[in-house]
């Protein structure tokens, strides 16, 4: 017999995402609509709510407290977003993950602390220095010993100590196109002891990735067999006289899963998605979870063609499907299978009572997504509002990024919009600075 998860798996992952967001956190919907109807917000922007993204670090941050877990903050599927980031690290976080070197310098110009770097793509060599210079991260993971030497010519140099991590695989290990790297699991410790004989370097522990997915068939999270690899080269170490102090397990981090990953040894999560209330588990059984659905995405109507309503484009390149798994292995549901929704109406109250079938977005540039005009409650018209709810990875799109405050209070405002530098601008794309976003910093963040 089948699971209700499984039933429902494929086709509506972000259905159900919005059906979630209608139930707990409305008014994130009907203010992102009426910033849009004031013509304060442009098509094309993801809305962030900053208290409950607050209330979702406090959550993982709590549990990770009681298990003896570090976090450090994904925060690339927001498009790095500085209020976000840093009022997340505020609530309990050691640093924020710096997956590129774009990421690294749109984070450091606003004085947020770095925590991790290089785990799914290792320094460019002439990035080296900025990094250590200002970056100074916790950790840095490398996938071979010419990297290692490179950061240690280099911090010899600038008269600092880095530690690294090792990315070590074996031939079960999952591993998504494109994201391969690493050490042979039976060549790890060799190369740990190589790097640790290299000056102002020092391996302090292991990463892998993906460690868990959410398993189709069960609807609960299950491990992948990379963090048995970090476990075996962790002991192995260990055993050899090398002090590890940290096992980096992403993904699925959010306070659910924090126990489970404490009890198979790790020591630092890396929450992204989860912090927006856009993880799997949390959309499947969103009553379990402390976490609060905490984005949506707004755009309009711009013409009809055939049986469709057309909406502007430009934060529909990366609706990510999800990364799951059936019978343990790893499975990428195909993106044609995948349904979805949006809410349309000239006005906030219309548009909540509006749901309309929409299609999963797999084109080439997304000047427009489709909406299908016939299964409209209510008719729908040039210049609608239209909002969104799906699993986004904003900073691969050309969207803007507005974040929101006072949503729970009942006084909402809009803090600020940024483009995808990470800039602060104006509703037209004005640039309004870096001590403005300081400033709004030392407001928001506290």
């Amino acid at each position: 017999m089948q699971s209700t998860t499984e039933n429902n798996t494929f086709s509506d992952q972000n259905t159900l995402y919005l059906d979630t967001l209608r139930e707990r956190n409305p008014l994130l919907i009907e203010f992102s609509a009426e910033l849009h109807r004031r013509n304060e917000l442009p098509v094309g922007t993801y809305v962030l709510d900053l208290e409950a993204h607050k209330n979702n670090a406090r959550a993982m941050s709590d549990e990770a407290g009681r298990n003896g877990i570090k976090l450090y903050y994904m925060s690339k599927q927001i498009a790095r977003n500085p209020l976000v980031t840093q009022s997340v690290i505020n609530e309990g976080f050691h640093g924020v993950v710096a997956v590129e070197p774009q990421e690294i310098r749109s984070l450091v110009r606003y004085r947020i602390r770095i925590g991790h770097v290089g785990h799914l793509v290792n320094i460019p060599e002439n990035e080296i220095d900025y990094v250590l210079k200002y970056a100074k991260p916790e950790v840095i993971t490398v996938f071979n010993y010419e990297k290692a030497r490179m950061i240690s010519q280099r911090a010899e140099r600038l008269g600092v100590t880095q530690d690294l991590l090792v990315r070590p695989m074996s031939p079960s290990d999952t591993l998504y196109p494109y994201m391969e790297g690493g050490v042979p699991e039976e060549d790890a410790v060799k190369l740990m002891r190589r790097i640790d004989k290299l000056p102002n370097v020092k391996v302090t522990g292991v990463t892998s990735f993906p460690c868990m997915l959410f398993d189709l068939k069960t609807g609960k999270p299950v491990f992948m067999p990379n963090i048995d690899t970090l476990g075996r080269v962790s002991k192995q170490a260990s055993d050899s006289g090398i002090e590890i102090t940290q096992v980096n397990t992403p993904p699925m981090c959010i306070s659910k899963t924090v126990e489970l990953y404490a009890k198979k040894g790790a020591t630092h999560l890396e929450p992204g998605l989860g912090m927006t209330g856009m993880s799997p588990w949390q959309i499947y059984e969103p009553k379990i979870h402390p976490e609060i659905p905490a984005g949506v995405y707004v755009t309009e109507v711009s013409h009809f063609f055939k049986e469709y309503a057309y909406v502007y484009g430009g934060g529909f390149a990366y609706i990510e499907v999800f990364e799951l798994a059936y019978d343990g292995k790893s499975y990428i549901p195909d993106p044609s299978k995948l349904k979805m929704k949006a809410l349309v109406g000239q006005t906030p109250r219309e548009l909540m009572q509006n749901p309309v079938d929409a299609e999963h977005y797999r084109g080439l540039i997304d000047y427009h997504a489709r909406l299908y005009n016939s299964t409209a409650a209510k008719e729908l018209h040039v210049g609608d509002t239209v909002v969104y709810g799906f699993r986004a990875q904003m900073f691969v799109t050309r969207a803007q990024v507005a974040v929101v405050s006072g949503i729970r209070e009942n006084d909402p405002k809009l803090v600020g919009i940024f483009d995808q530098a990470n800039n602060l601008i104006d509703r037209y794309g004005h640039l309004l600075g870096e001590e403005k976003t300081i400033e709004l910093l030392r407001k928001y963040s506290k």
